[in-house]
Order: structure tokens, then sequence, then C-alpha cells
């Protein structure tokens, strides 16, 4: 549902927690169709791996600071 919100910025929690691997591929798809630049997608997650291709910046917390920030351009 929050997806198909015309806002500026998106906030996920845990998207694809509890999902089977065709839902998750849904949401995925999903998530690329709405990305453009001048939307902001903050999304929480432990399974990095599964958003390294959608997402530009990542900040990695440990114990509530950020220990690591990756850009990419």
């Amino acid at each position: 549902m929050v997806i198909n919100c015309n806002v500026e910025i998106y906030l996920f929690d845990e998207p694809l927690t509890n999902l089977d691997l065709r839902f998750r591929q849904i949401v995925l798809n999903e998530l690329i169709n709405q990305m453009t630049d001048d939307k902001i997608f903050i999304i929480v997650s432990h399974e990095i791996k599964k958003f390294d291709s959608l997402l530009i910046d990542f900040v990695i917390l440990k114990n509530g600071k950020a220990s690591f920030l990756f850009l990419y351009f």
C-alpha cells in the first residue's frame, strides 16, 4: 500500500520479512518501478544483499552508531 502513495520520502522497515520468494520479488519490482530522482527511499533491513543492486547509499548501524557508509555514484 505504501508504494502506491505519491510522496517524496518512503520509509520501509524490513519490507521483505515474512514474505515468500514470489512476493519478495513483487515487492522488489514495485520498489524499482517507483524509484525516481525526486524520491528518497529509506529501507531498514538485515537483508542487505537483497537491496544492494537497488540503492545508492548505505549506512550500517552498529550499537546505534553509523559504522560504515557506502556511497555509490
